[in-house]
């Protein structure tokens, strides 16, 4: 367990190298401040403490005074002193310290469960805000497309050849563009709040000055991913030995116990009888032995731990259902959009030839060509959106993938505990 403890203290290691310094320090603030992994790494360290509670040695000293004193050959029994140490049955001990060991061992996995879910969702807002930055980039070159384009609709109403209706729709068009660039610089104030906070940092440091690339999606082999790596896996693996452990201390408490112990009584005179000298205290060593007479409370928790084994089994069979439902979904999605990626490429590369004929009109004097020019330089700003708003869907899918089965986050575990 004391590995363990330094790793925890250590987990934050795990995130890639190759983002940028002030992301890893973003990602340290978070392992050291965020609230949620506070609570759950506590909890890890209060069941460590419960393990130091049990030990062989809890003696009880007892103590009476006799309001009617027993009457003895040399005086009256008056008071009564009894130190008395049970012991449990051979291996209970050791069992019971077994049992609190698993214990502690679900709380460990479930704090690593948090630090992954932390990992998961400050990727998540990351890839969010570096697809509203992409968005908005994006608008700023349409808008700038946009000013040409009126200019060009203003001049071909006062050459005589425009309409008014074009420069109309282009305005609207201009006013949603702004809206939309407006609502997106509020969506990037609202993710960085949330990172901030994650990391346990103050939202009055806004804006964050972080820089994030988004990963390129890497092939991965889905049917080799080990459910057995991920740490809720791992949590109701260690749950098992907590209930088969539990099962062992119930029927190990339902056999004897042994006991040693010291009893000390004080013998006062009898009246008139002081001339035969003082009373002599007695000092008694004593062994018992506790026989437990109903045991059904015994069976009771056998049987009990028996069905929270089932339990644990079930919910196993269900995790590990649902885990291969939601890596078919991504698989299905990763294909799709890997299509959509290689489409988009296609697409781009062939409006590039229209611009190149475009151009090739305005040089053979061409009036209607610069129109048609902007017309298709906005297409091919639409295409690039959509290129890479595709990236983001990889990288929103490569995150799932990384949750679902904390495969970067295992793999700092193994190299760590080697």
């Amino acid at each position: 367990m004391l590995n363990k403890s330094i790793l925890c203290g250590l987990f934050l290691l795990l995130w890639q190298s190759s983002f940028g310094q002030s992301v890893d320090e973003l990602y340290l603030d978070a392992a050291q401040n965020n609230p949620s992994l506070k609570v759950a790494y506590q909890a890890y360290l209060n069941s460590l403490q419960e393990i130091e509670r049990i030990g062989p040695l809890d003696p009880t000293l007892n103590a009476g005074y006799f309001l009617r004193p027993m009457m003895m050959p040399d005086g009256e029994q008056r008071a009564m002193f009894s130190l008395m140490q049970m012991f449990p049955w051979f291996g209970t001990l050791n069992s019971e310290r077994a049992m609190r060991n698993s214990m502690a061992e679900v709380r460990y996995q479930a704090f690593l469960q948090k630090a992954n879910e932390v990992l998961y969702q400050m990727r998540s807002f990351l890839i969010e805000r570096e697809s509203a930055q992409i968005q908005l980039k994006s608008l700023n070159e349409k808008l700038l497309l946009l000013e040409n384009m009126q200019e060009l609709a203003r001049a071909g109403i006062e050459s005589g050849r425009g309409e008014l209706a074009m420069v109309i729709k282009l305005n609207q068009q201009q006013d949603q563009m702004e809206t939309e660039q407006l609502l997106l610089q509020d969506a990037i104030e609202e993710l960085e709040t949330k990172l901030l906070l994650m990391a346990g940092r103050s939202p009055s440091e806004k804006p964050l000055d972080v820089k994030y690339d988004l990963p390129n999606w890497q092939e991965v082999d889905f049917d080799q991913i080990e459910l057995e790596l991920n740490p809720q896996w791992q949590a109701l693996v260690a749950e098992s030995e907590v209930y088969n452990q539990q099962k062992d201390l119930a029927r190990r408490e339902g056999l004897p116990m042994l006991g040693a112990g010291l009893n000390y009584t004080i013998v006062s005179p009898l009246d008139g009888m002081s001339n035969m000298g003082p009373a002599k205290n007695i000092i008694q060593p004593m062994f018992a032995i506790s026989l437990p007479i109903y045991r059904s409370k015994y069976k009771a928790s056998q049987k009990l731990a028996e069905m929270e084994l089932q339990r644990v089994d079930l919910e196993k069979g269900s995790l590990e259902n649902e885990w291969r439902r939601n890596l078919a979904s991504i698989e299905a999605e990763v294909a799709k959009s890997l299509k959509r990626v290689d489409l988009y490429e296609r697409q781009i590369t062939r409006n590039v030839d229209l611009l190149n004929l475009a151009n090739a009109g305005i040089e053979a004097g061409d009036n209607e060509a610069f129109n048609e020019l902007l017309q298709i330089e906005m297409d091919q700003l639409n295409l690039e959106l959509q290129w890479e708003m595709e990236k983001v869907t990889l990288a929103k899918l490569r995150n799932e993938v990384m949750f679902l089965f904390a495969i970067d986050f295992n793999d700092f575990i193994k190299e760590t505990e080697n």
